[in-house]
């Protein structure tokens, strides 16, 4: 009996054990995966926050360096513009909590502008109160920078009086020359609050298993597990507090790698290396002072790096492992022979689970490069215009709920006489939504230009082309596109729009009430349409922007916005923002309307994407009829811009150039005859002089004209734009 029991039982016992011991081989193997993919995703977002603060404060360091009222201020150095610049760096503090100080120091090493932060409770320093920092590192290592260059220092504690501040304040100083007509004027440097940056980076240790170390080049802790050896390159008492020291075997792969996974007997270490020099500014030579104060400048400084490191110690490491395995062992010896049927399964369920999850890591590595590709796309696509003849643009307001999002305001530019202004929005909020708002935004180009000529196309033609390639994509999503093409003509001064299903501009005029502009059209991307049918699916409408006009375009996301309050946004903008944007300028409507957008949301973030932009056109003076052989005869603008302080060699070089022209115009085309009288129409909109320059025959609106002639080039006008600054 014994015999028969043990000669069953053993084999059977075996094989189960065998089954067994295999599952639970599986099993810690895919739960070893997937520690290491999610400690490795976090490490990536790590990573991609601290890259992405570098950027905005450098942009905001670019920003001030070459603000309109710091070059006012080198160049007529007075009480008031020095006073107004003051309180632009003040409200800029105020707005964008970042900077713990905002100082101007000119190059004499003496601060001329200094704000305090002052935990939130920012102050303009007192005249009495300001400092020499003529013998400071950052002066003297930024004065040597050329214009457009970038010092960084290194993420350290603040200091007062010698002393480390406390509570702790860790900083990063970020400084450029200030610089005018290639003369050296000072610096201008901004005192980062990394605590920010810091505190991202614990947020997204949250999720993680591991313990998050970030490290600096020397291996001393800017966080870590124990806060009592943070910062140990600043306290003479933890100088030996290193990594390196603690983890010595993992720190000689870790230091000299840049990336990567490794296990020893201390765990389980994840890592990466960040460059912020390099990721910030390639293109710059950058001087970085190390931990040391020592100077490191050219290729050097663009290594100077830090680690983020995830140890998952083995306790945690192998904690799921192990409760498996003597789970497994108890189920072996109550269970054997069902045990057996089971484990099986199991470990097909293990196989199959480790296999979905590398896909998914696979196709989580291609979204990532995907979405980063597809956010450069945008702001390359989405450029905003400089100066424009005759109209005004102001800000363009976008948010997008997803990565790329689905809203696009493009400026297009023609070697001609027009200019466009294209807006649309994508419906949906996944990856096809991003997709098609690619697509919708690229090929809006093939479409400006009539196709077989030269002539520019009619906005309707633009709207009903991209339907036809839009057309099959959207018809397989689902998704559809509505969108607005407007063309501008900088002769005629006339706006020719269309609209594809989208919402209709709002026209604001200081002396009539306010009114919706244009009519909805067809949504693009959802049906076939034919030739004969595109004049009903799309219309032309024709607009000239009078003085003191402004023409909003949106999309249907700021109007569709609940808020904290639950009520959509239209009757807050009807009732009460409205009203208040009449006889504005472009820039300031787009300014109220933005503040009550903020005030309207709260803290709630917008369940859509939301876009606008506002256009107007610069008020016009009057025009001046003159014989162009009668030397000096437009005096009166002269006498313009003299009373606008404007200086005699800009006059000279505007009243050459505009002798020259006439005198080209008087050669050419139909206009050949001895005496041709011009008209000549300016604005002087603060420091920018336009200049239109036509026959004096009769002007006919753009609706009254055919089509080939309106879109055909002008040959016997002109227009030109000068800066007060400028001899161009």
């Amino acid at each position: 009996m014994i015999k028969k029991f043990l000669l069953y039982f053993i084999p059977v016992a075996f094989i189960l054990a065998i089954i067994l011991g295999y599952i639970h081989f599986l099993d810690a193997k895919s739960d070893r995966a997937l520690i290491e993919a999610k400690e490795a995703v976090n490490i990536v977002l790590q990573k991609r926050t601290i890259t992405g603060n570098f950027k905005n404060v450098v942009s905001d360091l670019m920003y001030l360096a070459v603000n309109l009222n710091v070059h006012k201020f080198l160049i007529d150095s007075d009480e008031k513009l020095l006073s107004e610049l003051a309180e632009n760096y003040l409200s800029f503090a105020t707005n964008k909590g970042l900077y713990d100080q905002v100082r101007y120091i000119d190059e004499s090493g003496m601060e001329i502008i200094r704000i305090n932060y002052n935990n939130g409770d920012p102050r303009i320093v007192p005249t009495s109160k300001l400092q020499n920092k003529i013998g400071r590192y950052y002066f003297k290592n930024t004065s040597a920078l050329d214009k457009g260059e970038v010092f960084v220092s290194p993420l350290d504690l603040n200091m007062e009086g010698g002393r480390i501040e406390n509570p702790l304040k860790p900083v990063i100083r970020f400084a450029t020359p200030i610089a005018m007509g290639g003369e050296k004027r000072g610096i201008l440097i901004l005192n980062y609050l990394a605590a920010i940056l810091l505190n991202d980076i614990k947020s997204i240790s949250n999720n993680m298993l591991g313990e998050v170390s970030f490290l600096n080049s020397g291996g001393y802790w800017l966080i870590g597990p124990d806060p009592q050896k943070e910062w140990g390159f600043m306290y003479a008492d933890r100088l030996g507090m290193t990594f390196r020291n603690e983890f010595p075997e993992a720190s000689k792969q870790i230091f000299r790698k840049e990336e990567g996974i490794l296990e020893n007997s201390s765990g389980l270490f994840t890592f990466t290396t960040i460059y912020p020099i390099k990721e910030v500014e390639k293109s710059l030579v950058t001087v970085l002072a190390n931990a040391t104060g020592e100077e490191v400048v050219g290729p050097d400084a663009k290594d100077y790096y830090w680690k983020i490191v995830s140890r998952v110690p083995p306790e945690k490491l192998y904690k799921r492992s192990n409760t498996v395995k003597w789970r497994l062992a108890r189920l072996y010896l109550a269970l054997v022979c069902l045990v057996g049927v089971g484990a099986w399964f199991l470990a097909i369920a293990n196989v199959r689970r480790k296999e979905a999850e590398e896909r998914f890591l696979i196709q989580f590595r291609k979204m990532e490069k995907a979405l980063d590709r597809a956010e450069e796309v945008q702001q390359f696509l989405s450029k905003k215009p400089g100066l424009t003849p005759f109209f005004v643009i102001s800000s363009v307001y976008r948010t997008s709920k997803t990565i790329g999002g689905g809203d696009t305001v493009r400026w297009l530019t023609f070697k001609s006489r027009y200019g466009a202004v294209y807006v649309h929005d994508v419906s949906g909020h996944d990856i096809e939504e991003l997709l098609l708002n690619i697509l919708s935004t690229a090929i809006v180009d093939d479409y400006k230009i009539c196709q077989g000529s030269k002539t520019v196309c009619l906005p309707s033609d633009v709207l009903a082309g991209m339907n036809d390639r839009l057309v099959k994509f959207c018809q397989k999503t689902g998704h559809y596109v509505t969108a607005v093409y407007m063309l501008l003509d900088f002769e005629s001064r006339d706006i020719l729009f269309s609209l594809a299903g989208h919402p209709m501009p709002w026209l604001i005029s200081s002396s009539e009430p306010p009114r919706q502009v244009g009519g909805r059209g067809m949504i693009m991307g959802m049906f076939d349409i034919g030739p004969e049918e595109i004049e009903n699916s799309y219309t032309n409408f024709t607009l000239r922007l009078k003085q003191g006009e402004v023409l909003l375009v949106y999309t249907d996301g700021l109007m569709d916005e609940e808020g904290a309050s639950g009520i959509k946004f239209k009757e807050v903008f009807e009732k009460e923002v409205l009203p208040g944007l009449s006889g504005k300028t472009p820039q300031e409507a787009y300014e109220i309307l933005k503040e009550a957008l903020k005030n309207h949301l709260g803290d709630i973030e917008p369940d859509d994407d939301i876009s606008f932009v506002f256009l107007g056109a610069r008020p016009e003076d009057q025009y001046e009829v003159f014989d162009p052989k009668i030397a000096g005869s437009c005096k009166l603008i002269a006498d313009k811009l003299k009373s606008s302080h404007w200086g005699d060699e800009s006059i000279k070089n505007i009243d050459k150039a505009l002798g020259e022209t006439i005198a080209q115009l008087n050669n050419d085309g139909d206009y050949a005859v001895n005496g041709t009288r011009f008209e000549i129409g300016y604005i002087l909109d603060g420091d920018v002089l336009e200049l239109s320059i036509s026959p004096e025959v009769s002007k006919t609106p753009l609706g009254d004209l055919a089509d080939e002639i309106y879109f055909s080039e002008s040959g016997a006008s002109a227009w030109m734009l000068f800066g007060k600054d400028s001899n161009r």
